[in-house]
């Protein structure tokens, strides 16, 4: 491709429009093709999806952050950190069209996910909104067979949790997995340790 990093906020914008507006927004859908239009050009990857395919918005969302990401290596750390992010959260969220897009399975999308949770904490180690975002992306898996690493992964997004708030949001997520995972032992022992919490469903 020939992009370089001044080009990675463009795409970034682009994702960003669908990510953020098209669904709270019907404007957000007429913005995002606007802008679509400016970059089209810019890059050889996933110009094959007609615009009457079903989720065809979301697939273009995620070229759009698949080809930030690339032309970003060369940002400031801040900048990468976003932009890896948000195209694990796009990824983790919209799966679906993952799938599709990447020609993965389900477990292989949401361990590209987790990949770039991780590059996103080896750059920002306590950034509590990415730790506790690979943390959800493995509660997303539904998979008990992945508790211990939810478990440790929920446990790190406390330990860097910056607000009483945030705090709490994980530990009742961690418990309300142990609770799926129907670990019982777990959920009793973290309902125990963190009393004030109500309880969670």
């Amino acid at each position: 491709m020939n992009l370089d990093a001044h080009q990675a906020n463009a795409w970034y914008d682009l994702g960003g429009i669908y990510y953020h507006g098209v669904e709270e927004d019907p404007r957000g859908l007429a913005l995002f093709k606007k802008a679509l239009s400016k970059v089209r050009n810019q890059s050889e990857i996933g110009w094959s999806f007609d615009i009457d395919d079903e989720g065809f918005i979301a697939k273009m969302a995620l070229v759009a952050f698949e080809t930030a990401s690339i032309v970003a290596k060369n940002a400031s750390p801040g900048d990468r950190v976003t932009t890896l992010e948000t195209l694990a959260a796009l990824i983790s969220l919209y799966r679906k069209d993952a799938k599709e897009y990447y020609k993965e399975s389900e477990s292989q999308v949401f361990d590209r996910s987790l990949r770039l949770y991780a590059e996103a904490l080896s750059l920002d180690p306590h950034n509590f909104d990415v730790a506790y975002g690979r943390a959800s992306t493995l509660y997303s898996t539904n998979d008990i067979n992945r508790w211990n690493e939810a478990e440790l992964a929920y446990l790190y997004a406390i330990s860097v949790a910056r607000t009483d708030h945030e705090r709490e949001v994980a530990q009742r997520s961690l418990i309300s997995f142990a609770r799926r995972c129907k670990n019982h032992e777990a959920e009793k022992q973290y309902s125990l340790q963190w009393p004030g919490l109500t309880k969670t469903k």
